[in-house]
This record gives structure tokens, C-alpha cells and sequence, in this order.
């Protein structure tokens, strides 16, 4: 063997064990995440800062290290280029998953680390992406990002609920509540329905409203009143 293709052969062996889910890294670690996912629903996810539109090669997805993510889109959990898709959340899903991402103009390799917890309803509490707590008279729930950013890529349908009942009407991004009182208290979840190889998902992720300084009570009325292009709430 010539001392050329010694030298590549070397090469190719060092950047391969740079980028494996069992080897010992030398690529740049990203910062953590986590994620309290609810048992029986869908869940799309993108790492924080990933390159878009990256191929199946350019990017491997490993569940705790060793355990090779499929690229097969029948599997319930599978990845495509960045995403990495539950279809079908269950508790035997929780776990760390890593992706290992190679940058094919530079060659620089970057490590994602996920962490999933999957629960049942059971644990609302826990699925909670914070509390809307201020003294605002008018109050802005935004969807969670995940969810979010989950309807934009796959086009998806908004909805909500307060408390585990429909808001009929309500398809925005974001809800605005008008002159909010104690009544509007409660949990509210942001609801995203999306199509993906034919079959309809939903992902959920909610928050908590608390009302401060304001114990008026009244009937709440959903109208068609705008409010920088948000439907809102008016209590009568």
C-alpha cells in the first residue's frame, strides 16, 4: 500500500470516529435541552441552532448514545435530515437522544444533546411552559414554542383549550384576553394539528394564566373584536 492512500484511509478513520454516536467526541457540544412530552401524541423536533435542510447523511440521530435512530418514515420514531419525529409518544420513548451534525462545506462537527420525558395527563404540571403572571389589564398567551414552531413547518392548524374545554374560534398562534378577571384563570393549551405521510397529528403544550389585582366576575364572551389582529375576550 502507498504512503497516499495510507494517509487517507488514516483520515477517514479519525473523521468518522469524530462524528459516531459511540465514540468519544471532539465536535462542538451544543447546549442541552429538555422536553415533558404527553404520552399518546406527536412530537416534531429541530434542534436549537441546526443548519436547515440537511440530508439524512449529513446528520445522525442516536437515543442514549448507542441506539441508532432509523431514517424510515413507518417507524414511530425515525428522523428526517434535522427533524426528528414521535409519532406516538410512549413512555418507553423517554430517554437522551443525541445528533451528531457534520457540516459538509467546512467539516466541522457539532453535537445536539435532547432530553425526552414522556408522561400521561396525570401530570399537567408538569407539561406546563410557564405561568402568565403580570398585572396587565389585557393578556397575551402565546403558544409554546414547540408547538409553534411545529405548525409553521408542517403547516399545521391551530386550536385551544381552557381547562380541558374547546375554545370554539380560536386558531391563532397566540390568544389575547380582554379586560382579564379571575374568571379567565386556568390552564390554557395551544393545540397544533398537522398532516405528515398522510395521517393527522396533534402536539400540545399549555400555560398557566393567573390573574393579579383584578377579582371582578362576569360571563366571558368570545367576540370578533381585534386587537393587533388577534381575536380577543370581552367580559360584560
Amino acid at each position: 500500500m502507498d504512503t497516499s492512500r495510507l494517509l487517507f484511509l488514516i483520515f477517514m478513520v479519525i473523521t468518522t470516529s469524530e462524528c459516531s454516536g459511540t465514540a468519544e467526541p471532539k465536535c462542538q457540544k451544543m447546549d442541552k435541552r429538555s422536553y415533558t412530552l404527553l404520552e399518546g401524541e406527536a412530537f416534531y423536533l429541530e434542534p436549537y441552532d441546526v443548519a436547515s435542510g440537511l440530508s439524512d447523511e449529513d446528520i445522525k440521530w442516536y437515543k442514549n448514545e448507542i441506539e441508532k435512530i432509523p431514517t424510515d418514515k413507518k417507524k414511530n420514531v425515525h428522523y428526517h435530515g434535522e427533524a426528528l419525529f414521535f409519532l406516538n409518544l410512549l413512555p418507553e420513548n423517554s430517554g437522551n437522544y443525541t445528533a451528531w451534525e457534520t457540516d459538509p462545506s467546512s467539516g466541522k462537527c457539532y453535537k445536539y444533546d435532547v432530553e425526552v420525558n414522556v408522561v400521561n395527563s396525570s401530570h399537567m404540571k408538569n407539561l406546563l411552559y410557564g405561568e402568565i403572571k403580570n398585572s396587565d389589564m389585557n393578556k397575551m398567551i402565546p403558544c409554546p414554542d414547540p408547538v409553534k414552531k411545529t405548525c409553521q413547518r408542517m403547516k399545521g392548524k391551530f386550536r385551544w383549550n381552557k381547562d380541558n374545554k374547546a375554545l370554539q374560534g380560536r386558531h391563532e398562534d397566540a390568544l389575547w384576553i380582554a379586560n382579564a378577571s379571575k374568571d379567565d384563570e386556568g390552564i390554557y393549551t395551544c393545540i397544533c394539528t398537522w398532516t405528515y405521510n398522510g395521517k393527522e397529528y396533534n402536539s400540545s403544550a399549555s400555560r398557566e394564566l393567573k390573574v393579579e389585582g383584578n377579582t371582578s366576575h362576569g360571563s366571558a364572551k368570545f367576540t370578533a373584536a381585534s386587537r393587533k389582529g388577534k381575536l380577543s375576550i370581552t367580559h360584560h
